[in-house]
């Protein structure tokens, strides 16, 4: 979040750096991305956890 409140108002620990700065934006995507697929594995392990050990919520 410092990444995109330093670039939008030039606050934060990277504000001079990446105030109106284009190429931050691929920081924040990076960030975002690794977020997204942190939470894509975590949903997938405790999904898998629940159907190994029989506490599977669907029917087989």
């Amino acid at each position: 979040m410092s990444d995109v409140q330093s670039y939008a108002s030039g606050g934060g620990p990277f504000g001079q750096t990446f105030y109106q700065n284009p190429t931050v934006i691929g920081v924040v995507e990076a960030h975002g991305l690794a977020v997204l697929t942190a939470g894509t594995l975590w949903f997938l392990a405790t999904r898998h956890n629940r159907m190994c050990s029989g506490h599977s919520i669907e029917s087989r």
